[in-house]
């Protein structure tokens, strides 16, 4: 934020911490913003709440900030996922739903990380139902794309082999979209490296 940071780029420094993420889309819908429109999105949010607020608001979630070492390959893997499902879905210029996938892969264990069931969790943000429904009920639009991304995130190359049958997607689509995703990992990662440069 002191740097003036894109909000492309805040947009991926927040999305890589699922619980983060979470607590600042509660924020963004708390009554005490009082914002008229319900935010559904990281970016949204970023643009409704604005850098001095939400420098204010990181800095109270510092106190409550956790590195516990057990956790991180669960947020790791949240983040993966998230990359995944966004790259299974050809959205093609639609911004908005490649945000609905993101959110929908990073919230996929969000109920592991805050100790909470999803459903109580989803009370106080207004996620698409299609999101809360892949999530909560593996079922709607986005249900088959989030079974096929955990199913890749295990060793078993059957178990990816019958999933991807199951949902009528090819394997190779799969991987490909595992290639994708690491090369804009490495992209995004580059852009954040950079900009730390900087500080």
């Amino acid at each position: 934020i002191d740097n003036d940071e894109s909000i492309e780029a805040l947009e991926v420094r927040l999305g890589g911490d699922p619980a983060l993420a979470y607590r600042f889309l509660r924020y963004a819908n708390s009554a005490l913003l009082g914002l008229r429109s319900e935010i559904g999105s990281l970016r949204h949010g970023l643009m409704m709440v604005g850098a001095a607020t939400l420098r204010g608001w990181l800095e109270e979630q510092l106190p409550h900030a956790s590195d516990d070492p057990d956790l991180r390959p669960l947020r790791t893997e949240s983040v993966v996922r998230a990359r995944l499902v966004e790259q299974l879905v050809d959205a093609g210029t639609e911004h908005e739903l490649r945000r609905e996938l993101y959110l929908c892969g990073l919230f996929a264990d969000l109920d592991q990380l805050m100790g909470a069931p999803h459903r109580r969790l989803f009370q106080h943000v207004p996620l698409a139902s299609r999101v809360a429904d892949a999530i909560i009920q593996m079922r709607g639009p986005y249900a088959p794309y989030l079974a096929v991304a955990k199913a890749m995130a295990g060793l078993d190359a059957s178990r990816l082999a019958r999933v991807c049958e199951e949902h009528d997607l090819p394997v190779e689509d799969a991987n490909r979209a595992l290639l994708m995703m690491l090369g804009g990992t490495v992209r995004e990662n580059a852009m954040v490296h950079e900009a730390d440069l900087l500080d």
